[in-house]
C-alpha cells in the first residue's frame, strides 16, 4: 500500500508533461477527463502522497525497532533517528529577502484603482521590476499581489508558489522591455497597463518611456517623480 502511495505521488508531482521524456503524464489524461483537476497548477504538492507513504513505512520501521530492542533503547534510537531527520530536512535559511521597511500600498496601484473603476472588465497589468526574473523573489512579488487588492485587476506577475511550464522564461522576455520579442508577448497576455515602479533603474525607466512616447503604443501617465503607468492601446 505505502509503495503504491509513494509511487502514485511521484508520478502525480511530475506533473501533465515530461519535457526529459517528451511524452504526457497520466495527469494529462485524467484532467481530461475531470476539467478541474486542470486547475492544480502546483503539482508538486501530490508529493505529500510521497511523505504520507513514506510515513507509513516509518511507522512500520518504528514498530520493528521496539520489538527488537529494549523499550529503553527503541526509544532512544527513535528519538536519536527523529532528530537526525529534522537537522537535515530543516532549513538553516530561507529563500527569501528580509522586508526593507513597512508595507503600505503602492502609489501606482492606486492610480490603477482609479483606471479599474472606468472599466467594465478587468485590466491586465504586468509590474516592473519583474523580480521573477531574478533570485530570490517571492516577497517582492508577493508585495504585487497584495497591492492588487486595492484594484482586484489581474496582474501578470505575482507570485503563486508555483511556476507552469514557459512562465519563468516568458518573464525572463518580458524584463527585455521594449525588444520586439517582449512587445509579441504583451499583446498575447493582452496586457493593458504596465505599471513601471521606481526601484526600476532610472535608465531603464527612461528607455521605456521613450519608446512608448516615440512608437504611440501607448501613453504615459505620470504618478509621480520616479514611476509612471505605461497605458497601452487596445486593438
Amino acid at each position: 500500500m505505502a509503495n503504491g502511495v509513494i509511487t502514485t505521488g511521484f508520478i502525480l508531482s511530475i506533473g501533465y508533461f515530461s519535457s526529459t521524456w517528451g511524452i504526457k503524464l497520466p495527469l494529462f489524461y485524467i484532467a481530461n477527463k475531470i476539467p478541474f483537476i486542470a486547475a492544480i497548477r502546483a503539482t508538486q504538492r501530490y508529493s505529500l502522497l510521497l511523505y504520507f507513504g513514506v510515513l507509513i513505512l516509518s511507522g512500520y520501521g518504528i514498530q520493528a525497532v521496539m520489538t527488537k530492542v529494549s523499550r529503553q533503547l527503541g526509544l532512544a534510537l527513535v528519538s536519536l533517528l527523529s532528530l537526525f531527520f529534522l537537522l537535515e530536512v530543516y532549513p538553516s535559511k530561507l529563500p527569501f529577502n528580509p522586508p526593507t521597511s513597512a508595507y503600505k500600498p503602492s502609489t501606482l496601484d492606486n492610480k490603477i484603482a482609479e483606471l479599474q473603476s472606468l472599466e467594465t472588465t478587468k485590466l491586465i497589468v504586468l509590474h516592473y521590476p519583474i523580480y521573477t526574473a531574478m533570485p530570490g523573489y517571492p516577497i517582492q512579488e508577493s508585495t504585487y499581489m497584495v497591492d492588487s487588492t486595492l484594484h482586484w485587476a489581474n496582474i501578470l506577475n505575482g507570485f503563486s508558489g508555483a511556476e507552469p511550464l514557459g512562465f519563468k522564461a516568458d518573464m525572463q522576455t518580458l524584463n527585455t522591455l521594449p525588444s520586439s520579442e517582449s512587445i509579441e508577448l504583451l499583446k498575447k497576455y493582452s496586457v493593458n497597463i504596465l505599471a513601471i515602479h521606481a526601484p526600476v533603474t532610472e535608465q531603464r525607466r527612461n528607455e521605456i518611456k521613450d519608446f512608448f512616447e516615440i512608437s504611440k503604443l501607448g501613453s504615459i501617465l505620470e504618478v509621480d517623480k520616479d514611476q509612471y503607468l505605461v497605458v497601452l492601446n487596445r486593438e
